[in-house]
């Protein structure tokens, strides 16, 4: 029997795999409340059957929802950095999260941001970030991607830091046209 479904695969600089979705959908991110899975079901999400992939603003989307239902009491900045944060505890309780859990205390904070562009292959298929240098506790990301949510980002490299034994990190954000730019010191 031959299906009429059409199966939809986002371009590659859009794809995001679903271990993305399972780390935000994690307890330690979020309380999947009635509402938001039905919030969740209206975007196509069906968190207890994902698909292989989705696209950018479907990631856009669900991180908003997020951010809505757990930290309403925060600015919009400030809820997605905590979200951000939270995404890093839910993302080291995957089978790829696990591994970094285990390697980044190992590699040290430096490496880790050195390699981060690799890393968040695992998150999203294609992420245009930079990683520059700029002393051993500094360093600057530029992300040259419109779509690209530099709050949730911040906060994210204030989990993966945490992660690596840096306490008091301080990871300033500058939002571009197109993109931002993390200007990171500890």
């Amino acid at each position: 029997m031959i299906s009429s479904e059409v199966l939809v695969v986002p371009p590659v600089s859009q794809r995001v795999p679903r271990r993305t979705f399972e780390a935000l959908l994690r307890p330690e991110v979020a309380e999947l409340t009635p509402a938001l899975e039905a919030s969740l079901q209206s975007l196509g999400l069906d968190p207890r059957h994902l698909a292989d992939h989705y696209d950018l603003p479907t990631l856009r989307a669900v991180t908003e929802l997020i951010r809505q239902q757990e930290c309403a009491a925060l600015s919009f900045d400030d809820g997605l950095r905590e979200v951000g944060r939270r995404f890093v505890k839910g993302f080291k309780q995957t089978p790829i999260g696990w591994i970094f859990n285990t390697m980044a205390p190992f590699f040290g904070p430096a490496r880790t941001l050195q390699q981060l562009p690799r890393y968040l292959t695992s998150v999203r298929e294609e992420f245009p970030l930079t990683v520059v240098t700029e002393g051993e506790t500094r360093f600057r990301l530029i992300c040259l991607d419109a779509e690209a949510m530099g709050a949730f980002m911040a906060g994210c490299i204030e989990g993966v830091l945490d992660t690596c034994g840096v306490s008091g990190a301080l990871v300033h954000l500058r939002q571009m046209d197109q993109g931002f730019e993390l200007e990171i010191s500890w």
